[in-house]
């Protein structure tokens, strides 16, 4: 046989072999991570049908919490369960994503920002972004000192995507600055920008939608009451964050071991995980990439992401 017929046999023979260990043998959990159902930075609904179309003829689709009730219990956990997560409650995952999920029978976690319940107010970071998306400027010159050093901001397609990224220094003054600091940062920038706030209720969920789909056998998470990130800016704002979402959440959905899902998730530090513990929550979820075992942490449960791009089956990303 020749050399090359023989490497592409057995590439394929690997492969085969791959797809059916992930498919019968291996047991660890995939939790998939969505934001926004739309097809410019989220998951279009053509994506999101893919998907869904894929857990529901292949997989067991269980919940964030369901999933930690297996670990705490050291169940070995069925082949083939996923867990589908939705963060930030946002008006799309109500109206595209929870009909999706009932026309397949999916049951899903849904992750909900505790400002946009209790007081209808809009999250800074979202406000932001708004502000961005939305601006017909091509460019401005925009500081807020002492945390925004004056410059001239691009805003292009290239210049907002920058402005979107983690690392941007405008973001990052939002995020790590105190509540109202950041507040007034935003404000300005829309002033400059020439956008209004957002209304809430056209980009969030209410209190009644998501009584709707804990009724409907959905789970409704906890994440932070301003979706603020860990230690920022400062220690005691958030564990107090994390006091008041948790009383927030048994007041509005009763008491349980509620489940929490970090803002800005990526990989946490076993402090930062403890901490949600202490507090009460029954379970956490980052966005540290990977899948989980009936031995994983259940205060620090990895996720995957998935996008546009994710490719199914899914057996293919993790």
């Amino acid at each position: 046989m020749p050399a090359e017929v023989s490497t592409t046999v057995w590439r394929r023979m690997r492969a085969a072999g791959g797809d059916f260990y992930r498919s019968r043998v291996r047991r660890d959990v995939p939790i998939l991570m969505f934001h926004r159902i739309r097809d410019a930075e989220g998951v279009g609904e053509a994506k999101l049908a893919e998907i869904l179309d894929h857990c529901a003829d292949g997989y067991r689709v269980i919940t964030l919490g369901d999933l930690a009730t297996l670990i705490r219990r050291g169940t070995r956990v069925p082949n083939n369960t996923v867990v589908l997560t939705f963060d930030d409650c946002t008006r799309d995952q109500f109206t595209r994503a929870a009909p999706a999920l009932r026309e397949r029978g999916l049951r899903a976690t849904f992750a909900t920002i505790g400002c946009t319940l209790t007081e209808r107010r809009l999250p800074r970071l979202y406000w932001y972004f708004h502000v961005i998306e939305n601006t017909t400027l091509k460019s401005a010159t925009f500081g807020f000192a002492p945390h925004v050093t004056h410059r001239d901001w691009r805003l292009d397609d290239t210049g907002r995507r920058e402005m979107m990224h983690w690392r941007s220094p405008l973001l990052q003054a939002v995020i790590r600055s105190d509540h109202s600091v950041g507040e007034d940062i935003v404000a300005s920038l829309g002033e400059t920008l020439g956008v209004s706030p957002p209304v809430v209720d056209e980009l969030f969920m209410t209190l009644d939608d998501l009584k709707s789909l804990e009724r409907e056998g959905h789970e409704v998470a906890a994440h932070t009451m301003q979706h603020v990130d860990v230690d920022r800016p400062d220690r005691d704002t958030w564990n107090r964050e994390l006091r008041e979402n948790f009383a927030m959440m048994t007041d509005l959905f009763g008491a349980r071991r509620h489940s929490f899902v970090f803002p800005f998730g990526y990989d946490r530090s076993p402090s930062a995980s403890q901490r949600v513990q202490d507090v009460g929550f029954g379970c956490a979820a980052t966005t540290e990439w990977g899948t989980n075992t009936r031995h994983t942490d259940v205060h620090s449960l990895r996720r995957v992401g998935v996008d546009n791009d994710t490719r199914v089956p899914l057996a293919t990303i993790y």
